[in-house]
């Protein structure tokens, strides 16, 4: 099931004035809507956040190769030590929700109205509704999106490419076939294929997955026998693979699994681009809602993460 922001504590942290007319947010606004979004999330409350005034940023890493240190003999340099850079770039699509609410439907609906139409509480309340809303879909987005699958049959996922999108695509990866062993096949052969440099700190990365591959792996932990066990299936410790904390995340697409350092995954949001706007039709006696975001994910490190997933899988479902 998707987790939706708490609209109680949205409503709190934006203020009276966040969604008083329309046009862009100010710097202050725009940074508590995104603490929301962030903190109400799974991947995003670890990711790396970049708050952004481009529309493009380059991702740059730099590293040194191990075993650089050699013999120091005075008068001589010697060899210099490798160094290694590369970069990428995280571009931002601009993201919308968008609504109609039928006049006559909100007038009688007293909570929702003071009397004044588009202005005061029930402006605030259209706007609140559809920045609920756009947070929702952050995640969701950053997971799924896809731009090649057809635009009209997948309009939400051909928004903008995903983290699994692009690790598929750059990083390593692993084909499940179907296998349901993750704790003696799946979780194993995923962790050889990453690269010893990233194992140094096993508990910095991340088993991203469904929760029902999640709660199997609970399972198959239990079926062990061992004293150890049982605090993982009465839910007391999260489980984890080899001190690697295995995360049940809503919006992960079924039978896929990511391993990765959670700072690996950035997404990205203009803070200076988050927009509101409204309209009232009188004709159609309907009053328009729109928050409009630039955003765009990337993987900053395309040798530290590996994808699982079982690639006889037939596309998703057409969404509704």
């Amino acid at each position: 099931m998707k987790k939706y922001l708490d609209e109680t504590k949205f409503k709190a942290l934006i203020q009276s004035t966040t969604f008083s007319a329309g046009g862009l947010l100010s710097p202050q606004q725009a940074d508590r809507f995104i603490d929301l979004v962030v903190d109400q999330q799974v991947i995003l409350k670890e990711c790396d956040i970049r708050r952004m005034v481009t529309n493009s940023i380059e991702l740059e890493r730099i590293g040194m190769q191990s075993r650089q240190m050699r013999k120091h003999n005075a008068g001589q340099a010697g060899t210099s030590a490798t160094i290694t850079s590369s970069k990428r770039t995280l571009t931002l699509t601009e993201g919308k929700i968008w609504f109609e609410l039928d006049i006559r439907t909100l007038r009688r609906l007293t909570i929702e109205s003071d009397g004044k139409d588009i202005e005061g509480a029930l402006l605030r309340h259209i706007m609140e509704m559809a920045a609920v809303a756009y947070g929702n879909d952050v995640e969701d987005l950053g997971i799924n999106g896809d731009v090649a699958l057809d635009a009209d049959t997948y309009p939400f996922q051909t928004i903008t490419d995903g983290w699994l999108k692009i690790a598929k695509r750059d990083g390593h990866t692993y084909d499940i076939k179907g296998s349901v062993d993750y704790m003696e096949t799946v979780f194993k052969n995923m962790l050889g294929l990453m690269p010893e440099q990233y194992l140094k700190n096993q508990s910095a990365l991340r088993f991203y997955t469904t929760p029902a591959i999640r709660n199997a792996y609970v399972d198959q932990i239990a079926q062990t026998g061992t004293a150890g066990s049982l605090p993982f299936l009465l839910g007391s410790v999260p489980p984890t693979y080899k001190d690697i904390p295995v995360v049940g995340v809503p919006s992960f697409p079924t039978g896929h699994i990511m391993l990765t350092l959670p700072k690996n995954l950035a997404f990205g949001i203009d803070t200076q681009g988050i927009e509101r706007d409204f309209d009232k039709k009188v004709v159609e006696r309907v009053i328009q809602s729109v928050v409009i975001a630039p955003i765009g994910y990337q993987v900053a490190n395309e040798d530290a993460v590996v994808v699982g997933w079982d690639e006889t899988e037939p596309e998703p479902e057409p969404e509704p």
